[in-house]
């Protein structure tokens, strides 16, 4: 995918989708629209139309970076700024778990067939980046938790 495709999905996901996103970058429906287009050759978004639908859209910096990182074969996790209470710290295992239980019912589906698509491939390693950050969070929350009783 490239990062005009990544844009464009992410502009039509956004909640009231682009005449939405429009209103709130102060931008024309129809200009956002066709900038927005992988396809349209006479309107582009330039760095600072990127930078505010980014800063827009929830988590829209998070998933740019995880675009970016998924193209250079890594993956990103949410840092967190100071230690858990106890429902983060339990909320983040459990959104460990059920991630990981995700990338199991994922590589169950296309595997049922004994055999794996390129397709099938990528959606499997969307679920194991997932499942492998969530379980990344929780370490990290986890070691937080060891610093400040120290």
């Amino acid at each position: 995918m490239s990062f005009g495709d990544f844009l464009h999905r992410l502009g039509h996901a956004y909640p009231g989708k682009v005449p939405a996103l429009a209103v709130r970058m102060d931008e024309k429906e129809r200009v956002l629209q066709n900038k927005l287009n992988p396809n349209m050759e006479t309107h582009h978004m330039n760095e600072d139309n990127i930078e505010l639908m980014l800063d827009i859209i929830p988590d829209g910096n998070f998933l740019a970076a995880q675009f970016f990182a998924r193209k250079g074969n890594g993956i990103v996790i949410h840092l967190i700024e100071t230690g858990s209470s106890d429902m983060e710290l339990l909320d983040c295992f459990i959104r460990a778990v059920n991630e990981l239980g995700e990338f199991g019912a994922e590589f169950q589906r296309d595997f049922a067939d004994g055999r794996i698509t390129g397709r099938e491939f990528e959606r499997i390693v969307k679920e194991s980046d997932e499942a492998i950050a969530a379980i990344l969070e929780l370490r990290e929350r986890i070691g937080q938790m060891v610093a400040e009783k120290r």
